[in-house]
């Protein structure tokens, strides 16, 4: 989970994303947006083992009809984050001064606490979509979103197109994203990439822009199955460095003698290739299977099962278990230390997040009817990733999701 400044902007290509699992939600019911408006609301925590990161969501999503073929969806996420997160940093045979992430204001330690950052941030993020019903087969979305916390602002923008056949059977979606970010340490710098910690060569805040493009396809198999595959592409270009990233120079026995901040590279090409099952095996269960396929010009490939099977408990109320398996190779550019004595690399991060790894996630969701037009959802999950070489390179973390929906019909 990236919690420090330069997060990767998810939320234009997310929001892409959800256009089409819309569109597939859609489809599944093989109901028509009628004039009616849904108000759902969450609250997400999630802690990591070790008194590590910890960040409390809340999540309020209110979506409806506002004139005859005119839909407008707006989503509200509120951020509390605290804890300590992994700085790159091998132990100390010294005394260190780091600057601490998001909202901290630095520290000096010694041995293995300079290997994690005290952090203290909130982010408020802000999304809305308004889709047009051009006509019965066709559809527009246009999209808007912005994300601020202490040290890191993101604005961006996207339109969608959903085309029915005329058998309503299989929906054509394509879409195009931009975002404009700023990222700095708290304070509005940036250091110098390279430098020594201690030197302080700070600059301004960075900037970079994203652009994504997403095609994709829905079709209805039958009357229990519905496909649905996606590929995005996504261009950025700017600063893309973790402010707050750090690498160890260290001995043999991996004791750090100094430390830089990192440095990546100012442009980014990724690809994602997205399949998605559903199949109806009786009146009560039902399974959802995906596969994502990701890939980068940083040469970092990753690949992503996940299932989930719906039990129906009668009476509205249904089980959901869920399993997922993730799998990354390592960024061409990723060290876990440097020798000393050694000419620095144009191109270096110890970032466990971008280090060989995988993950797996275990958990359940529990819905339940409620009142008129009311639904109550549960969801807990286990998490846990391992990272080959990075020196924090183990997390486990516990996801609790309570959910309230209610449509007024």
């Amino acid at each position: 989970m990236a919690v420090a400044a330069t997060k990767d902007n998810q939320g234009i290509k997310q929001k892409l994303a959800l256009a089409t699992c819309s569109l597939l939600s859609q489809q599944a019911s093989g109901e028509a947006i009628e004039n009616d408006w849904v108000f759902d609301s969450s609250f997400v925590s999630y802690n990591e083992s070790d008194d590590r990161v910890k960040v409390n969501k809340f999540i309020v999503d209110v979506s409806g009809t506002i004139a005859e073929g005119e839909n407008i969806d707006l989503m509200v996420i509120l951020d509390t984050m605290t804890g300590s997160t992994p700085t790159g940093g091998v132990q100390s045979s010294t005394i260190v001064s780091v600057t601490g992430t998001s909202g901290s204001g630095g520290f000096s330690a010694n041995g293995n606490a300079t290997a994690l950052a005290p952090f203290d941030d909130t982010r408020l993020a802000v999304k809305v979509d308004w889709e047009h019903e051009v006509s019965s087969t066709f559809r527009t979305t246009y999209g808007s979103a912005v994300s601020v916390e202490n040290d890191y602002t993101s604005l961006g923008g996207s339109f969608t197109i959903a085309k029915d056949t005329a058998s309503k059977l299989t929906t054509f979606t394509t879409g195009l994203g931009f975002a404009h970010d700023e990222i700095s340490q708290t304070g509005g710098v940036t250091p110098e990439p390279l430098s020594n910690v201690n030197d302080q060569r700070l600059f301004g805040e960075g900037e970079r822009d994203t652009f994504d493009f997403i095609a994709g396809v829905t079709r209805v198999l039958g009357p229990r199955t519905l496909w649905q595959n996606n590929i995005g592409f996504m261009y950025s270009e700017g600063y893309h460095t973790d402010p707050y990233k750090v690498v160890s120079i260290a001995n043999d026995s991996d004791v750090e003698l100094d430390r830089i901040y990192e440095s990546r590279p100012d442009k980014r090409e990724r690809t994602i290739l997205y399949s998605k099952l559903i199949h109806s095996l009786s009146d009560t269960q039902t399974m959802h299977l995906s596969y994502r396929y990701y890939a980068d010009d940083w040469e970092i490939e990753a690949h992503t099962l996940d299932y989930t099977h719906r039990f129906a408990l009668g009476a509205g109320q249904y089980i959901e278990p869920h399993v997922r398996y993730y799998t990354q190779t390592k960024a061409d550019f990723f060290q876990r230390s440097l020798p000393l004595f050694t000419p620095l690399p144009e191109f270096v991060s110890a970032d466990n997040r971008l280090d060989d790894m995988q993950g797996a996630t275990l958990g359940v969701k529990f819905g339940k009817p409620v009142g008129e037009n009311g639904e109550v959802r549960a969801r807990l999950e286990m998490i846990g990733w391992q990272a080959e070489n990075a020196v924090i390179d183990e997390t486990t973390a516990v996801v609790l999701q309570l959910s309230f929906q209610k449509g007024f019909y």
